[in-house]
């Protein structure tokens, strides 16, 4: 990709003092500006993955006679890349005889199992190599849930009872994201890129129940432009008016911004959620150049 099309850094992105509400004007507005500049430049791109992935779900109005032979070729090639799930197999980096290290992989790879078994840990890596052999990008990304209760205490300063927030449990898992619901800074190479963004379809009980607070985002954007290159599943689905909420990945303030359009603030800022050493929650994905 030619270096014009890189997205420059804005001299508003330095972080210069100013009135919160107009700074968080300022960010929802920048994020937007960048999300349609991404979109544009990776347009061609998603025309031809839209249509790929139309004639992969025998999605082409008008057909009268379909011969799957698109589909039974993605299928031959899609055991070829992924048909086990993996074994867990960890073990110490060197050959070391201090036992702790062998616990210590054990107890990883013990960890790993039971994710494995807990998990749909083989249909979202299936899927991912579908969305990769029929439109050109694979995308799984890792996430964290967590249920989180409020329990009450004692503020041992002032004595007075306060609610605390306790994890009663969490566990990582791996997310398929699909092909169309993914963004990332337009650059030459993935090492440079500082910043992606994921795609979020909510309904309106969706949206209100994370942020009752917020203000619907309009729902005219939700209509997909080119309804004969989606299948009639996500299509039905378009059709209860959605809303889009982009979730930001910013590497280099590693801090992910969650905003959405008719709303002068991000919903939500969350400084470095996973701490994970390249920040972003997936691997670089995998692309047909």
């Amino acid at each position: 990709m030619a270096d014009a099309d890189i997205i420059e850094l804005s001299p508003e992105d330095e972080g210069q003092e100013q009135d919160p509400r107009d700074r968080d004007r300022k960010t929802v507005a920048k994020w937007l500006k960048r999300i349609k500049k991404e979109q544009r430049v990776h347009e061609d791109f998603r025309e031809d993955a839209g249509e790929s992935w139309a004639v992969y779900q025998d999605d082409q109005p008008g057909r009268t006679v379909y011969y799957p032979l698109w589909w039974g070729v993605v299928q031959i090639m899609r055991a070829a890349c992924y048909s086990n799930t993996p074994v867990p197999d960890v073990r110490p980096r060197n050959s070391e005889r201090n036992p702790l290290f062998k616990d210590a992989a054990q107890v990883m790879q013990r960890s790993l199992e039971f994710y494995l078994d807990q998990t749909d840990f083989d249909e979202d890596l299936g899927s991912t190599v579908v969305d990769y052999l029929t439109a050109g990008m694979g995308v799984p990304r890792v996430k964290l849930d967590a249920e989180i209760i409020d329990t009450t205490d004692v503020d041992p300063e002032t004595g007075e009872e306060i609610i605390v927030p306790i994890i009663t449990n969490q566990i990582v898992r791996v997310e398929h994201v699909p092909w169309d619901r993914f963004g990332w800074e337009p650059v030459a190479n993935w090492a440079h890129c500082d910043w992606e963004y994921f795609e979020h379809h909510l309904t309106s009980m969706e949206f209100k129940r994370r942020w009752p607070d917020a203000n619907l985002p309009p729902t005219e954007e939700n209509q997909v432009k080119q309804e004969s290159k989606i299948s009639n599943r996500a299509r039905d689905r378009n059709t209860q008016k959605l809303h889009i909420v982009y979730e930001i990945w910013c590497k280099r303030n590693r801090e992910v911004i969650i905003i959405a359009k008719g709303n002068d603030a991000p919903l939500e800022v969350n400084e470095d959620p996973l701490g994970l050493q390249d920040f972003f929650p997936n691997p670089p994905p995998p692309m047909l150049n």
